[in-house]
This record gives structure tokens, C-alpha cells and sequence, in this order.
């Protein structure tokens, strides 16, 4: 499995379980951090904690246990799974980090609902976030 599969396959998990406003950005073309954030938010704590045992669950059949961090106040987990890292969020530490702001210069995919769609460019979604 390419890293771009697994990045598409952990934010269809969490569109599954309602996650919010998924985002997936592919950062491997400016740094060497991974290929692939996965930006989600929840609605609340346990909607979260679902999400990542959900993820864990399906990366543990293919692969070895992620590493997970910020599971037990679960308003920012993390999940690294080496080239993909998911970030799940309450929306307020997504909207503090502003981690696609941080990332504004890296491609994104930008999931809605059941549909996934490339972007049309950084620049364009950066404005539009603003604008809102």
C-alpha cells in the first residue's frame, strides 16, 4: 500500500465514524516529516478516541501498532504511522494550530462528505479559509 492510499483509507475511516472537515496534505514535497498529514475534527472526546481505535485497528492488519500520543484527553490525537500521520482534533485545538495554515504551501486533498477531490492549489484554499 502506497503512502497516499493509506492517507485516503484512515480519512475514509474517519469520514465513516463522522469525522469533520478532513483534510490530507501532502507535505513529503517540502519536507521530510512524512508524506501525508490527515487533518480530521471531532465532535467531542470519545468521537475522537473512535476514530483512532478505528485507524489503529485497520493499520494494525496491515502493518505494525502505530505510535499514538494524546489518546487519554483525546482533543488532539496523533497517529504516526511513519509516512502518513493522522491529527485528530476538537475544533477548537484544530482552529489554535492551524496546522493547514502552517502547511499552506503543501498540496492537499480535501474530502467532503464521500467525495474526495484534489484542491486547486494551496494558494486558493488559503484564501478561501480566510475569506470564511
Amino acid at each position: 500500500m502506497t503512502s497516499k492510499e493509506l492517507a485516503l483509507k484512515c480519512a475514509g475511516i474517519a469520514s465513516e465514524k463522522k469525522g469533520q472537515n478532513l483534510t490530507i496534505i501532502k507535505i513529503g514535497d517540502i519536507s521530510n516529516i512524512a508524506d501525508f498529514f490527515v487533518i480530521v475534527s471531532g465532535t467531542s472526546s470519545r468521537q475522537i478516541q473512535t476514530i483512532a481505535d478505528e485507524i489503529e485497528t485497520y493499520y494494525k492488519t496491515t502493518e505494525e501498532s502505530p505510535r499514538i500520543e494524546g489518546y487519554k484527553q483525546a482533543n488532539w490525537i496523533v497517529i504516526d504511522m511513519g509516512d502518513v500521520v493522522v491529527h485528530l482534533f476538537t475544533p477548537d485545538l484544530r482552529y489554535h494550530f492551524d496546522l493547514e495554515a502552517l502547511w499552506q504551501n503543501a498540496p492537499r486533498i480535501k474530502m467532503s462528505g464521500e467525495t474526495i477531490k484534489e484542491e486547486e492549489t494551496p494558494e486558493l484554499i488559503w484564501t478561501k479559509k480566510r475569506r470564511l
